[in-house]
Formats: C-alpha cells, sequence, structure tokens
C-alpha cells in the first residue's frame, strides 16, 4: 500500500521549513543551470 500523496507533500514541506536539506545527487548536475548562472539571469529580471 503507498503512502497517499498530501500526506507525504504536508510532511516533505514541514521537514524542509524545520531546517531539513535535500541529500545532494550528483545527476542533478546534468540538468539544469549552474546556480551562478541562474542568480545572474535572476538578477537581470524586473521586479514584480
Amino acid at each position: 500500500m503507498c503512502r497517499p500523496l498530501a500526506e507525504t507533500v504536508t510532511d516533505t514541506w514541514a521537514w524542509l521549513n524545520a531546517g531539513g536539506t535535500p541529500v545532494p545527487n550528483p545527476r542533478w548536475a546534468e540538468h539544469g543551470l549552474p546556480p551562478e548562472k541562474e542568480a545572474a539571469i535572476l538578477a537581470a529580471l524586473p521586479e514584480r
């Protein structure tokens, strides 16, 4: 039997808000932007 998704999301959100940190996965480096490039792009966006 699987755990209800809503319960998992609620508990994960509480864990993150309490200072929990995700375990880094080396495969994440293969996807997305480098943090420095992402920060530069976000800094260049106009204020909303």
